[in-house]
């Protein structure tokens, strides 16, 4: 090939520098230290090049604009423990109080594009945190803490570990034949691969129903780590039913009773169950078991225990002075098991009740929504809870006053209604993300404060450019969908609230004390408030404690509207939408937090200077919530007023006095209703969940707003909505006395019928009557006392006192093994055996009943059966295997139309 052609010579340099590259400094005609100077290399620098602007940079201004969202989505925390700082340079910081993010941002960012905060300018999610302000804090969020919560999380945090016992470096899993024998030719895959590479695509996929699952054992496998490695308790409960979703399953998933679902479909399904691979029919391990299965397992549970004995209640004769019953809290304790043993008690009752659980709070919550929705004015909506008693503690205290504590009680009201001159307006600015109500424009009436037909609910995407009845906004309804409204038809829903600090030296928060302090609030938000917003109707909203939650609580529902003649419906609904959480609680810890922190730093705006009563903590906290800079510097928050109330503990004691002696009945099945509705006197309408679709409404309004039991709602279609009628009944004082005579009278006779190994049942103590209806009573079994019957002594001459239990003349001593509530079931309709040595008796105690608190005999209680038999350990691999902790005791389940007809012959 010809040679390549020379390169190119290179450019020529100017004429100066030529002449001074190739000749001396004397012949170019410059001097020596010229002649030098262009040859000169500039200076290296040792900071970083400018970098060029970019062109997506923010003005300072759209950063102002996005810190100003930060802060008025989010709390500055108050208390000195959130002061946070940052380092600026040597020896120089900057301190500021945590900024609280109250959503995620993911949320946060989702909220900022649609408020349109730059005014369309996009800005990314990655760009939107690198612009939060520096002080911003996510604070840990605590959901449910009740005991259907908290036992679930101990075996879904358990399940953590599962999926690494199946990884393990020296595990050898071996697949059952008799799961793989179709595919007997094959090399049978390894039980653990799942865990590191899922023979089951459904291991890859978003989570499903359990009715999709294989049939083969690689594929049971592959489910059940699939379901240990859900990171939320919400994910495995919607991974339990047909279709992925709790709040839509049909009920006989949620039921349990459903083939194609539930945990059983995966694990002891005797058709098609992981557990009869691993697992043969007398509870011995397979041979061709995996040792996986074998292994040992930590997780917690909870129990219930008392550091007295439930076998002694008082009835209240004889001259003995009793003492309240200690309350049953359930205790923490470790259990170690195999992996058999630990998916057993899981299946048995933890997976269905808590199924169960996020039925019932999807359902709450989705009422709840719906009746936010259908709120217009003249709604009063009242949610009402007790915070923990503040405890008062000196600043400075000798060592004698710590053992003398000083309390008050603290009653939180939180009252909400929307504004009528809001409503009404036509014409005025609505911001961006503001709730509305969207008109019909056949039917968009002038200064009318009802919801015609055809309205909806919606929310302001973007406003209008300039005001006026003319002015174009466009709304986002629930689905997503965009309209663009015209602006007369849009009614503006702001939401005035109002919140109320009742205290009080009365310890006891009962349905007294409660009823005391609503009619204060209502009383003083009517006064205040009514002559702009004529208030007609009030939906009252609490948790489920017996201080709301009673017959007695309904009973003076039912009378409010003859208390408060400008009433037209009374709504009182029950439970825990926001599982258990709400404005109330944290309005509670803020009013303490306030006085123990001005008693620790000496800052008390008391007369004073201390803080030492109740009235000088409502002194304190009036001065400074519903002082005239507080309430102007809260004026667009959520809670724009706070009152403080006080009633001391005579005025209460007076009014509790004047109906102690009564009791109510009527209220069938209050502990699974709730929403009431209260009628007329000692009339009420009830419904399991509370649905207010337009059909439900209809019904509400055709039956006069509360005066009439509503009717079926046609078209519906939601289960467990429909109203039923309930007659409340008060009993005075000598029909109690009556009726207690004659069911003392009656167990004498049932405790001659009563035979060691039959069920009883025995009415609590009076001072156990807190806790609910479930604990109204006590379960039992007859014992042996010695010569085959359950008497121990007949007082036939006379009373006396055995095993610190009160007898008269005419009573029978029975010896009874008690029997304890299961701690999953909030319900109370679950036991197992009483561990009296947990409780701290001696192993020998013998517990002894009274005859007059014999209530019923021979009640039947059904057994939930449990997965499978006991798993028995082979002799070969005994030596390779812990000790097992003891084996999950025998649960028993009370029918519930036992339990109504318990409750029916209590006094």
């Amino acid at each position: 090939p010809p040679p390549p052609p020379p390169p190119p010579p290179p450019p020529a340099p100017p004429a100066e520098e030529a002449a001074v590259a190739g000749t001396s400094g004397r012949a170019a005609g410059v001097s020596g230290t010229r002649q030098f100077a262009a040859l000169r290399r500039p200076p290296v620098p040792l900071a970083p090049s400018a970098r060029a602007e970019r062109k997506d940079k923010l003005s300072a201004a759209d950063v102002a604009k996005v810190h100003a969202f930060f802060y008025a989505n989010g709390a500055v925390s108050p208390c000195t423990r959130d002061r946070v700082r940052r380092r600026v340079g040597p020896n120089l910081w900057q301190v500021a109080q945590a900024l609280v993010a109250m959503q995620t941002m993911a949320a946060l960012h989702s909220q900022f594009q649609a408020e349109r905060v730059l005014c369309g300018t996009p800005l990314s999610y990655s760009s939107f945190k690198k612009l939060a302000p520096w002080n911003l804090r996510r604070v840990k969020r605590e959901t449910c803490l009740c005991r259907t919560c908290e036992l679930y999380k101990c075996y879904h945090d358990a399940m953590d570990t599962v999926p690494a016992i199946f990884s393990l470096p020296d595990a050898t899993p071996a697949a059952s034949p008799a799961a793989e024998a179709p595919a007997a030719a094959n090399a049978s895959p390894a039980v653990g691969a799942p865990a590191a590479a899922p023979a089951s695509p459904a291991a890859d996929a978003p989570a499903a129903s359990l009715g999709s699952a294989c049939s083969n054992y690689t594929s049971k496998v592959s489910s059940l780590l699939e379901f240990c490695r859900l990171k939320s308790k919400r994910e495995q409960a919607d991974y339990l039913v047909c279709g992925g979703c709790v709040a839509e399953a049909a009920e006989a998933c949620v039921n349990n009773t459903c083939s194609s679902c539930g945990f059983g479909a995966l694990w002891s399904s005797p058709d098609d169950g992981l557990r009869v691979h691993i697992v043969d029919s007398d509870g011995h391990m397979r041979a061709d078991a995996a040792p996986e299965w074998s292994m040992q397992i930590k997780w917690d549970t909870y129990t219930s225990t008392s550091s007295e004995s439930p076998a002694a209640p008082w009835d209240g004769d004889g001259d003995a002075d009793p003492t309240p019953s200690a309350d049953k809290e359930p205790m923490r304790q470790q259990r170690t098991a195999t992996l058999v043993d630990f998916f057993d008690e899981f299946e048995q009752l933890p997976a269905r009740k808590f199924v169960e659980h996020r039925r019932i709070l999807s359902e709450l919550k989705r009422g709840s929504q719906q009746l936010h929705e259908l709120l217009a004015p003249g709604w009063l909506i009242l949610d009402v809870d007790w915070s923990e008693n503040c405890t008062l503690v000196g600043q400075r205290e000798i060592q004698s006053e710590y053992w003398t504590t000083k309390q008050f009680s603290l009653f939180i009201a939180i009252m909400r209604f929307l504004c009528t001159a809001a409503w009404v307006d036509r014409s005025g600015l609505i911001k961006v993300g503001e709730e509305v109500i969207v008109e019909p424009e056949w039917d968009s009436v002038a200064g009318s404060t009802t919801i015609p037909k055809g309205a909806y609910f919606a929310k302001v995407f973007s406003a209008a450019a300039a005001l006026g009845e003319g002015g174009i906004y466009t709304v986002e309804k629930p689905n997503g969908e965009r309209v663009e409204v015209q602006r007369h038809l849009l009614r503006h829903r702001s939401i005035k609230t109002i919140a109320y600090g009742c205290i009080t030296n009365d310890k006891h928060h009962d349905g007294a004390a409660s009823q005391h302090f609503i009619n204060k609030v209502i009383v003083d938000v009517h006064a205040a408030y009514d002559s702009t917003e004529h208030f007609h109707t009030i939906g009252v909203h609490s948790d489920n404690a017996t201080h709301f939650k009673s017959t007695r609580m309904l009973f003076w529902w039912s009378h409010t509207r003859n208390i408060f003649e400008w009433l037209r419906m009374v709504l009182v609904r029950f439970g825990a939408p926001g599982h258990g959480k709400g404005v109330w609680d944290g309005l509670g810890a803020v009013l303490k937090r306030c006085v123990l922190s001005a008693i620790t730093n000496g800052k008390a705006l008391t007369e004073s200077g201390k803080i030492t009563t109740d009235l000088e903590a409502r002194e304190h906290l009036a001065k400074h919530f519903m002082s005239e800079a507080w309430t102007k510097s809260h004026e667009s928050k959520v809670v724009s007023e706070i009152k403080i109330v006080h009633s001391p503990r005579e005025t209460i004691e007076t009014e509790r006095q004047r109906g102690a002696a009564s009791k109510f009945s009527g209220a069938d099945g209050i502990s699974g209703t709730y929403e009431f509705l209260a009628l007329t006197e000692k009339l009420i309408a009830a419904r399991t969940f509370g649905c207010w679709c337009e059909y439900c409404w209809e019904c509400v309004c055709a039956g006069g707003m509360g005066s009439t039991c509503p009717s079926p709602a046609v078209g519906c279609g939601r289960p467990m909505c429909e109203w039923v009628e309930q007659e409340l009944r008060q009993i005075d004082e000598r029909t109690v006395q009556k009726t207690r005579t004659t069911a003392q009278a009656a167990g004498k006779g049932f405790a001659k019928k009563l035979r060691p190994g039959d069920w009883v049942v025995a009415q609590a103590r009076e001072g156990g009557r807190g806790r609910g209806a479930g604990d109204r009573y006590w379960i039992g079994q007859g014992a042996d006392a010695g010569d085959g019957s359950c008497i121990i002594k007949e007082f036939t001459h006379g009373g006396g006192k055995l095993e610190q239990t009160t007898f008269t003349k005419g009573d029978t001593a029975l010896a009874v093994k008690w029997f304890d509530r299961h701690a999953a079931d909030p319900e109370g309709m679950h036991f197992v055996e009483w561990d009296s040595v947990a409780a701290g008796n001696d192993p020998d105690a013998r517990f002894v009943l009274n005859s007059t608190e014999v209530r019923a005999v021979n009640v039947k209680l059904n057994v939930v059966p449990p997965v499978g038999r006991p798993l028995v350990v082979s002799r070969a691999r005994r030596s390779g295997v812990q000790p097992r902790a003891p084996e999950a005791p025998t649960i028993w389940e009370l029918p519930r139309k036992a339990h109504g007809e318990i409750l029916a012959t209590l006094w």
